[in-house]
């Protein structure tokens, strides 16, 4: 099998970062499951259209593995209600911040008050209740309540991480696991490069859900940033150069704390692969990925060390030269759009 993160892997993670900023225009948000019946949740996101409200999910839709399949079925219920689609994301952290473990929940937080009601999302109902109870938090249950039956998306990617058999792999073939791995030699960026590119995908074929029901047509083009905001980083390096390795290691501790950030190494020492990665674990806290072809083709990465990172609903692909890298030179910019 392969060490590395794979192109399904990374558009799991694309979700995995919550967008506060992105909350809503009057602070009101709605928790929401798969566990709903159909007619109710398209209800639930047809009412957080009109009221401009946010809708949160836990994780991916149970029986999905890809962003891209629980992103179309949310898409059929809002083209089947022929609404505008509500600001969507998948944050597992605000499930546990306000405690929600039921849905419908609502919640509305303003910078003098926090008030949460569970099964309901009749906005204008809880906006009343506000009203008329102003040291009132949390209100009684209004109405059938379901279970959250998504798992955290944070925990199902370290789940998937950890379901790789490291040990096993080193037991089969500690001598040549690493020479038979897909690896990368890219030459160091000479000048200082930004680019944009749009993950905007058209559908070639119709996608279909377990009962049939098509979920997304043919033709039609998703892009999971606009449905999904993400703040993600990914920091791309050589760590048999040096410098980069300093470069990638401060550039990690500089961004601890600002969304998900994920170090990828292009290639590692043959010989000693398990040494090194190792010690490439030790200076990333345990999490350290192998880019692999899809990542390197699908953002255009032709030199090192470069960083991708999410901007509105593109990527920024940036190129830093050896100059920057050594801390010597400042960069000398070359964009493209």
């Amino acid at each position: 099998g392969s060490s590395g993160i794979t192109a399904a892997d990374f558009e799991r993670k694309m979700d995995s970062t919550r967008e506060e900023a992105l909350s809503t225009e009057n602070g009101i948000t709605i928790f929401a499951s798969f566990s709903l019946p159909d007619y109710v949740l398209e209800d639930l996101l047809r009412t957080a259209s009109e009221h401009k409200a946010r809708v949160v999910f836990n994780g991916l839709k149970k029986g999905t593995t890809r962003l891209p399949e629980t992103q179309a079925a949310i898409n059929q219920m809002i083209v089947k209600g022929k609404f505008e689609s509500p600001l969507i994301t998948i944050d597992p952290d605000s499930f546990s911040q306000y405690q929600v473990t039921q849905v419908p929940t609502i919640i509305s937080r303003e910078q003098a008050r926090f008030a949460k009601m569970v099964g309901s999302f009749n906005v204008e109902f809880f906006q009343r209740e506000l009203a008329k109870k102003p040291d009132q938090d949390i209100f009684p249950v209004a109405g059938t309540i379901y279970p959250v039956e998504e798992k955290s998306i944070i925990k199902e990617l370290e789940e998937r991480a950890q379901k790789y058999d490291w040990e096993g792999a080193k037991k089969r073939a500690v001598a040549d696991t690493w020479k038979n791995q897909w690896m990368v030699d890219l030459p160091p960026a000479q000048e200082h490069k930004e680019f944009l590119i749009d993950p905007t995908v058209r559908v070639t074929q119709d996608v279909k859900d377990k009962q049939g029901r098509v979920i997304a047509s043919a033709g039609e083009l998703i892009n999971p940033l606009s449905r999904f905001p993400q703040n993600l980083t990914m920091i791309i390096f050589d760590p048999l150069n040096p410098g980069q390795l300093v470069w990638a290691e401060q550039q990690y501790r500089q961004r601890l704390g600002s969304g998900k950030v994920m170090p990828m190494f292009t290639r590692i020492q043959k010989d000693n692969g398990w040494d090194h990665l190792n010690d490439l674990r030790e200076k990333f806290n345990g999490k350290v990925f192998k880019v692999n072809e899809q990542i390197i083709s699908r953002f255009q990465i032709k030199n090192t060390p470069a960083l991708i990172t999410t901007d509105q609903d593109k990527f920024r692909i940036t190129l830093f030269s050896e100059a920057e890298v050594r801390g010597i030179g400042a960069p000398n910019l070359s964009e493209e759009k």
